[in-house]
């Protein structure tokens, strides 16, 4: 497995290079720092760093993570590549695509579906009642999953897993074009 993310480094003090206002998503709040853009490969239970650099305002972050997906296949033979939301962008999904190779994404929630109008995909599922949802179970824990194949605006069509951990829980959305993996293979994963 091929992972890539990045994480906010709050520094204070003197000023460094590549250092700029960052926002904090989990709380709405704004820090004076640094983003560092890391990938990594995962394999038989262990995972080692590849790369992490720091990210600036000059600097893609999405031309980064391409260029770390080349190496990770190329030097390290991944198949399969974990991102979060905020790499869940065409440019990324494609070139991992011609690669020939696997990804699995957690996509934002206000991501339009084309169903005749456009919808948000937590709209479409918003109303969804609860026995629409298969039961999986990993480690002892109990997910509500609805497995389907949707025209999302951004990427075109790709598997979509809807999961939950509660019967009144917001859901998360994951898509993939691992169409040969289980629904439970792919929450597994993410």
């Amino acid at each position: 497995l091929g992972l890539i993310d990045d994480t906010g480094i709050r520094k204070a003090g003197k000023y460094f290079p590549k250092q700029q206002i960052h926002h904090d998503h989990a709380n709405n709040s704004y820090y004076s720092g640094m983003n560092a853009l890391s990938s990594g490969v995962y394999q038989n239970g262990k995972f080692a760093a590849i790369r992490s650099q720091l990210v600036g305002k000059a600097d893609s972050k999405l031309a980064l993570a391409e260029q770390d997906v080349t190496a990770l296949i190329d030097k390290f033979s991944v198949d399969i590549f974990l991102f979060d939301s905020w790499y869940c962008k065409s440019s990324l999904l494609e070139h991992i695509q011609q690669q020939g190779k696997a990804f699995v994404s957690r996509a934002r929630c206000n991501s339009k579906v084309v169903l005749g109008e456009e919808q948000r995909l937590d709209a479409l599922f918003r109303g969804m009642p609860h026995d629409s949802y298969t039961q999986i179970r990993i480690a002892g824990r109990s997910f509500w999953t609805i497995d389907c194949t949707l025209e999302l605006k951004a990427y075109g069509a790709l598997r979509v897993i809807v999961s939950k951990e509660a019967v009144h829980a917001k859901p998360i959305f994951l898509v993939t074009n691992a169409y040969s993996f289980s629904a439970k293979f792919i929450v597994q994963l993410y």
